[in-house]
């Protein structure tokens, strides 16, 4: 497999690909700035067991990619996230794989998110309600 890696995108390819083959690339999305990358390294990689910056944000990449997109309110600002079912708890709470990202389109944070404060953040104060509202 090759893998090229072209500004915000990502080229995969399996093996050699025929003539006029159009490979789709995939966005490559990022922290604002590798110092901010580190950061969110250092307190929610080992949430994920990611060995390094890189494995931490291929993890986020992959919930952006293969879980809900969501919008959240930060601050009074309404910002885009993306969750993915993780695991259980020991008390039978669902976990899930949460990356918020920003209005420039950074990821903001990767980390796993869980309980009430997880489902206000998603649908506001108030009784919890355990809906994701998925958005397109």
């Amino acid at each position: 497999m090759h893998e090229i890696l072209i500004g915000l995108y990502h080229l995969v390819a399996v093996g050699p690909l025929p003539t006029g083959t159009f490979v789709r690339p995939i966005r490559q999305y990022n922290f604002a700035s590798l110092e901010k990358l580190e950061q969110h390294f250092i307190k929610h990689g080992g949430e994920f067991k990611a060995e390094n910056v890189n494995e931490y944000l291929n993890i986020g990449n992959y919930i952006i990619r293969s879980g809900y997109k969501v919008q959240y309110d930060y601050k009074g600002e309404m910002r885009t996230g993306y969750v993915s079912y993780f695991t259980n708890s020991s008390k039978g709470e669902s976990k899930f794989g949460f990356v918020g990202t920003n209005n420039q389109g950074y990821i903001t944070t990767i980390h796993v998110v869980s309980g009430k404060s997880f489902w206000r953040m998603l649908n506001g104060k108030g009784p919890i309600d355990k809906t994701i509202n998925v958005v397109e």
